[in-house]
């Protein structure tokens, strides 16, 4: 009998974790860790026109963002989930647009004037092809495709923000 009262049943709830998603709320933390991604990323890049300085650390810096992208919006979406019991994809993507749009649109102003402006043969312009890359984010298919030619201008870092919201895309479903 005691047997019977030591197993589990259908009517007792599945385990609670211990509540870490619904405590973690903001991190300075990882403010700081963003920081240090971004000074990898500034140092590596700043490291290009300097002959004889080989800094490291760009490629790390921008998968300790992709890291804590994807654990911040897991968190977001597993606490939306267990808050209400489902996502709502709609407003998760309408959050996206609304967070980066904004800037992507600045983006698109600037690049456009360095296309009108800038000279051809600087390396500074974005061509039709990259600001609609930018605007649709898959400027990471447009640099693989088009190594050899400057397709991007001075935004070619807009790959790893590409890379970012295609996986927004894919990750909440």
């Amino acid at each position: 009998m005691a047997d019977q009262a030591d197993a589990p049943t259908s009517e007792q709830p599945p385990p609670q974790p211990d509540g870490l998603w619904e405590t973690l709320g903001y991190q300075p933390s990882l403010d700081g860790l963003r920081g240090i991604a971004i000074l990898w990323v500034m140092t590596f890049h700043a490291s290009f026109d300097q002959p004889g300085l080989n800094m490291w650390g760009g490629w790390l810096g921008v998968d300790m963002f992709f890291v804590l992208s994807g654990f911040l919006i897991t968190t977001l979406l597993v606490r939306e989930h267990r808050g209400m019991g489902s996502v709502s994809l709609r407003n998760f993507y309408a959050r996206r647009i609304l967070r980066l749009y904004p800037l992507i649109l600045l983006a698109l102003f600037v690049a456009s004037l360095t296309t009108v402006f800038a000279a051809p043969s600087s390396g500074h312009r974005t061509t039709p092809l990259g600001l609609l890359a930018m605007a649709f984010y898959f400027v990471n298919w447009v640099d693989i495709s088009h190594r050899t030619a400057p397709i991007m201008g001075l935004f070619g870092h807009f790959w790893s923000l590409s890379i970012e919201e295609q996986f927004y895309l894919a990750w909440p479903l």
